[in-house]
């Protein structure tokens, strides 16, 4: 069974080259030469565990690049709200966690256990974080942010009974009056 073909979301602007947050380079840093080749060994055709029927297309180049494309995708789920591709794909964090991903998605490919499982879960947090813009990217935004405040109406304030919930809020605006988080906080 081929692959299916696969068309990256994100190019860059000028020359229309497909935009990769990582490459085959740096998953063989971070697995090793011969910990990806051993994830890929049936796909090679000169290797034992090679299965004769297997589509032409299926070869270890072509699955490499589809999961750094599919990696690619990801975090652009996460960060396209704010920041381009062509922008963010040289930072070293950024690569970083796509490198992680990629090598997590090859590890568990054939049924395997996940590597880098607890560098998956701490990209995702991070992503989140870049995303809500409570932890800062060095890198131009696709414009000002909105703050979003959770209010809650405090009637034992008659003149001014809105409160800001700052658990639920982004931000707090200077001069705002904030709710306190503890218990019982309405007696």
């Amino acid at each position: 069974m081929a692959f299916p073909p696969y068309v990256p979301d994100h190019t860059f602007t000028g020359g229309g080259a497909a935009v990769q947050f990582t490459s085959e380079a740096e998953m063989q840093r971070l697995l090793s030469f011969k910990g990806t080749s051993l994830h890929l060994d049936d796909l090679d055709a000169t290797d034992d565990n090679y299965l004769p029927g297997t589509d032409a297309d299926a070869t270890d180049n072509n699955f490499i690049t589809e999961v750094i494309q599919r990696v690619t995708s990801k975090i652009m789920e996460y960060l396209a709200p704010r920041y381009s591709a062509e922008v963010i794909y040289q930072i070293p964090r950024i690569r970083e966690i796509a490198t992680y991903w990629a090598c997590h998605d090859l590890s568990r490919r054939r049924g395997n256990e996940a590597l880098y499982e607890p560098e998956y879960a701490e990209a995702l947090d991070t992503l989140e974080r870049y995303r809500e813009g409570s932890l800062f990217l060095d890198a131009p935004s696709n414009g000002p942010r909105a703050y979003t405040q959770s209010y809650v109406i405090d009637s034992r304030f008659y003149r001014n009974p809105t409160r800001v919930i700052t658990a639920a809020s982004t931000a707090i605006v200077s001069n705002q009056h904030k709710l306190w988080d503890y218990p019982f906080f309405w007696l």
